[in-house]
């Protein structure tokens, strides 16, 4: 009769519980979600008011130009476009209206100061567009009537700002111009909206 050493014979149950073993799976850390827009909308079209998070950005400035521009998306479609004319990294706070020859005919200047864009899904899963003056002549004629200011600060690399506006006007309904434009029809970024992105 064979005879095996003590110690093989204690490792054999180790050895039988491995069989068909499998390493532990190492989970993968899941990349951090930074929201670089918060914003609160009140929107008089039912489903699209609320809280509103950008977890993308892209912003670039002309220290020649003095013109910043930021844009910041969802993986809903949701986009905030800003612009600011005469942008200083001194910090500031910027005034947003609609330029004099915006409202009517060709789109002309466009703003003056600043200008906020806002594009939110509606309950249809279609996406609607608000904004303070046309950007182009497939808009039809309005008038913007609400009060809109961009407040930042600057800490190399990073542009820190705040938003309020009240009445954008809403330019495109479910993809497509307004036609007419409903004054009726609007939305405002309201109480601690705020964004930040690197330039």
């Amino acid at each position: 009769m064979k005879t095996f050493p003590l110690s093989l014979l204690s490792l054999t149950p180790l050895f039988l519980l491995c069989l068909g073993c499998e390493p532990a799976e190492e989970k993968e850390d899941e990349p951090e979600v930074i929201e670089y827009a918060t914003l609160s909308v009140e929107a008089a079209s039912e489903g699209e008011g609320g809280a509103v998070a950008m977890t993308a950005s892209m912003c670039s400035s002309d220290a020649d130009t003095g013109f910043f521009e930021g844009s910041f998306t969802a993986d809903d479609g949701s986009l905030l476009t800003i612009k600011i004319k005469g942008f200083s990294t001194s910090g500031g706070s910027y005034t947003c209206s609609q330029a004099a020859d915006n409202a009517t005919g060709e789109v002309g200047n466009k703003f003056d100061g600043c200008s906020v864009e806002l594009v939110i899904p509606d309950v249809t899963t279609s996406l609607n567009t608000y904004a303070l003056h046309r950007s182009s002549v497939d808009v039809k004629d309005f008038t913007y009537a609400g009060t809109c200011t961009i407040s930042t600060t600057y800490a190399e690399p990073q542009v820190s700002g705040t938003i309020s506006c009240t009445g954008l006007v809403q330019t495109d309904f479910q993809g497509a111009p307004r036609n007419p434009i409903d004054p009726s029809a609007t939305a405002g970024i309201v109480g601690d909206s705020s964004f930040f992105c690197e330039i």
